[in-house]
């Protein structure tokens, strides 16, 4: 495995040192598995008045990553709660990875480390009416 040099402008590995390696676009494999683009996991989905629902069959993979980033943005602004949940199999939930309170705010995002497989989002609606959500989730390396 190699490193960045202290300059920041020179790549070394076990066999060379790269001038200027980051402007050519190739990144090394352990610089790529640091973060990865952002997944649009949950699309104008609904949640019930009062009910806390865990998006099973939206399940996100994250073998090999070890950080995940969920954001959740309502389609008007409202009290909600959502919580990162944690799951072996993508069905089964077992604990919370991370939860953000509940308040009345247009959009909320929680991190936090991920013990098992599968990621599923969680989305708590504290609202008399039935709510329209949108999620996105980023896994990571920490």
């Amino acid at each position: 495995m190699g490193r960045w040099a202290d300059s920041g402008q020179r790549y070394i590995d076990q066999v060379a040192e790269i001038e200027d390696f980051r402007s050519t676009g190739l990144v090394p494999t352990e610089e790529q598995a640091r973060y990865t683009p952002q997944e649009k996991t949950l699309v104008n989905v609904t949640v019930n008045a009062g009910i806390t629902t865990n998006f099973t069959a939206n399940a996100v993979n994250f073998d090999g990553f070890t950080g995940v980033g969920v954001v959740v943005i309502p389609n008007t602004t409202h009290n909600f709660g959502i919580a990162a949940v944690s799951s072996p199999d993508g069905a089964l939930t077992v604990a919370n990875i991370a939860t953000q309170a509940t308040s009345s705010n247009s959009g909320k995002h929680v991190v936090g480390d991920v013990p098992s497989q599968f990621v599923i989002v969680q989305i708590q609606n504290n609202d008399a009416a039935t709510q329209t959500y949108n999620a996105w989730v980023r896994k990571m390396n920490k």
